[in-house]
């Protein structure tokens, strides 16, 4: 059986574009796994230092940053009074390569309180900075039992904090 060369152009097109198809399959799932590692690599955003700034009708209050600082834990014990609370304050840095802004804070813990309110003192300097790499910024927040309450405080008190950053072009 003879082929012209027509039909044998077009079995060469044929194979070239399949082998081609497949490679540049290969190519893109390389690029995509290069630059998925690149972002995860280069995208840190962790809390550095924690301190009691002031405090009033409270004995104890403690703030501890996690192991891998990506999370803040508060305990505070021994409320006196409603309008008792701790203020604290949080530095936040980013140690990637990458911009990064802070999207949200995830609070756990509060919603089981009847008594305790956190709340964020400038939730616009927190919302709208874009941290360069080794740029930081605090997160100042208060801690309180409500003055309105006609609840009792008379359990320990546990909560913890997150910061969920994006990356961000600039």
């Amino acid at each position: 059986m003879d082929l012209s060369i027509r039909e044998r152009i077009i079995i060469m097109i044929v194979i070239f574009l399949c082998i081609f198809s497949l490679c540049d399959i290969g190519f893109a799932k390389n690029i995509e796994k290069t630059f998925n590692s690149k972002v995860h690599e280069d995208f840190n955003v962790e809390f550095c230092e924690g301190k009691i700034i002031s405090y009033d009708g409270i004995n104890n209050a403690n703030i501890l940053i996690s192991k891998d600082h990506k999370d803040i834990y508060l305990q505070i014990t021994d409320l006196l009074y409603p309008g008792a609370y701790a203020k604290f304050s949080v530095n936040i840095i980013n140690l990637g390569s990458l911009s990064a802004k802070i999207e949200t804070l995830v609070t756990n813990g509060f919603e089981k309180s009847k008594i305790i309110k956190f709340r964020l003192l400038d939730e616009e300097k927190i919302y709208n900075t874009i941290l360069k790499p080794g740029e930081n910024v605090d997160l100042d927040f208060i801690i309180e039992w409500d003055k309105n309450s006609v609840f009792e405080a008379d359990e320990e008190l546990s909560f913890n904090i997150q910061v969920i950053a994006s990356s961000v072009q600039i």
